[in-house]
């Protein structure tokens, strides 16, 4: 069965960029994470523990949030506000899970994209929504709790922004049309996308202490930044000229290409500080699946 899954294609996203950046060759280990009995799973978020977090669809259309601890298996994460679906999109080292409710249809291109954010807390669900916003998506938590994510204006255009212990700011890329915020290490240095005009190619962006450093994944038509490891690894994914998804890796400005074999479409989300990354393929089927890989 084709999964509704497959409009991810139109969804979605320490060391600064260097002028020319280089291609690298690594060699990537790649693992289907696929949760029992679903058409359709995205992984989204890994911490060092190897904890993975995502969402998955079940026959009847459904979507639900999981966490997936190894050794263990998955679990459900559900908000209880949530008419429909959920879906959780970041974890940190402490366990704590971001993600959002209410989800958009995926027909409409925002399959990562919910009505309102949370916080999970061993627990406990704290609401997260941006004051005049019409949609919160947080997208990834720190270990210090301090969040990103995007909220998006009556009009549709999205706005990047940070959640600092319940405080929360906007946080754009200078003259932008759209910003999302998709990722934050511990040292605060958050990257995610940006479009300068409307209508414009997506670019990746990076943002360290009050800078902005565009991020571009070389000859590639549009570039999202996904998440940043403390290292300052970053993962995301870009469309080529001929408009096929790929994955990628920086690491300091030397890219590597993460192509899930035999795949249609490769998306890298999230990434840890033990070499694990995780994200999103489509096979030749046209069915999504999420996917663990490590690289050497």
């Amino acid at each position: 069965m084709k999964s509704r899954f497959t409009f991810l294609a139109g969804a979605l996203i320490l060391a600064l960029v260097p002028v020319r950046p280089a291609l690298a060759d690594l060699t990537f280990t790649y693992t289907t994470i696929d949760v029992p009995g679903a058409v359709g799973t995205i992984a989204a978020g890994i911490n060092d523990f190897g904890q993975i977090v995502g969402v998955y669809q079940l026959p009847d259309g459904s979507r639900h949030g999981f966490l997936f601890t190894p050794g263990i298996g998955f679990a459900p994460i559900d908000d209880p506000h949530a008419t429909s679906g959920s879906e959780a999109t970041g974890i940190n080292d402490f366990g704590q899970i971001v993600g959002a409710y209410n989800l958009s249809p995926p027909e409409d291109g925002r399959l990562l994209d919910g009505a309102h954010g949370f916080l999970y807390t061993w627990g406990t669900f704290r609401e997260i929504d941006f004051t005049g916003a019409i949609a919160t998506t947080p997208h990834k938590v720190n270990d210090w709790g301090e969040i990103v994510g995007v909220y998006r204006l009556t009009d549709g255009t999205a706005q990047g922004f940070t959640d600092t212990w319940g405080t929360l700011a906007t946080l754009n890329f200078p003259g932008a049309a759209s910003t999302q915020d998709n990722g934050i290490n511990n040292w605060g240095i958050i990257v995610g996308r940006y479009k300068a005009s409307s209508g414009a190619a997506k670019q990746g962006f990076l943002y360290n202490n009050g800078t902005f450093t565009t991020i571009d994944f070389p000859s590639a038509a549009s570039t999202v930044a996904a998440a940043i490891g403390n290292s300052g690894d970053i993962v995301g994914f870009y469309t080529s000229s001929g408009g096929t998804a790929f994955g990628f890796l920086d690491q300091g400005g030397s890219f590597s290409t993460i192509a899930f074999p035999n795949a249609s479409g490769t998306w890298a989300f999230g990434i840890n500080d033990t070499g694990g990354i995780v994200g999103a393929y489509t096979d030749q089927s046209g069915v999504i699946h999420g996917f663990l890989a490590s690289f050497s």
